[in-house]
């Protein structure tokens, strides 16, 4: 069942991703709305999630997901497999991350409660903030 606060994306073979904020999951069905894999499950551990609030993929369709609660951004492949933690609050200062994109060159931009943009380039640990 989907909870009432959703998030969506689509990726380059048209499946259909949710993040499912109240059951702190990624759903993901086909072109025809059959569910095909739910990943991620509450918590805080590696590939849990505590109400996560935006989800995008990648140009290699790996699934990128605002866990707010947890204060991180996640990454989990397209079948649903969970990689790493590409941001969190620890080193990249995250503080209930909220929204994600990625640029046309591969750099990842969020923004999260402290009204500020992030831009976070590829291959590197660098941050830069824009001001509130």
């Amino acid at each position: 069942d989907l909870s009432s606060c959703l998030r969506v994306t689509v990726n380059s073979c048209n499946q259909i991703i949710i993040s499912d904020f109240d059951n702190s999951n990624l759903k993901v069905f086909d072109a025809a709305g059959r569910h095909l894999f739910t990943c991620g499950s509450r918590g805080s551990g590696r590939g849990q999630l505590r109400y996560p609030l935006c989800v995008i993929t990648d140009s290699q369709d790996n699934i990128i997901v605002a866990d707010s609660n947890n204060h991180r951004v996640s990454l989990f492949n397209r079948e649903g497999t969970f990689i790493r933690h590409v941001l969190t609050r620890k080193k990249h200062g995250l503080n209930l991350p909220w929204g994600l994109t990625v640029t046309h060159d591969r750099h990842l931009v969020g923004c999260d409660n402290d009204d500020s943009i992030k831009f976070f380039l590829s291959n590197s640990n660098e941050r830069r903030n824009t001001p509130s």
